[in-house]
């Protein structure tokens, strides 16, 4: 990172519980977003779990709409892949 920042070039840090801890020097936030249901239904499917254990494995993490609403930018996973290509497009162009 020290490299693209001499560059002056956007990079990113992928940081799991980023909203939870609030404690890294970083100035702006990208949340990927996909609503709660949907996340437990791909959350269960992934780890072939079922919903209550699906459920307990998020309910460490901030509430999705409340990431959302904290984050700089939003990336919408909600869709198919062609959205979400799309989306990571988008985000692409705003920070270039």
């Amino acid at each position: 990172s020290k490299i693209y920042e001499e560059q002056n070039k956007p990079y990113f840090v992928d940081i799991p519980l980023f909203f939870e801890k609030m404690h890294y020097p970083i100035s702006k936030s990208l949340v990927i977003y996909t609503p709660k249901e949907l996340q437990i239904q791909r959350l269960m499917k992934r780890d072939n779990i079922n919903e209550n254990e699906a459920k307990l494995k998020i309910s460490n993490q901030m509430d999705i709409e409340e990431k959302k609403k904290l984050a700089d930018m939003v990336i919408d996973n909600s869709k198919d892949l062609k959205h979400l290509q799309d989306e990571v497009e988008r985000i692409i162009g705003e920070i270039i």
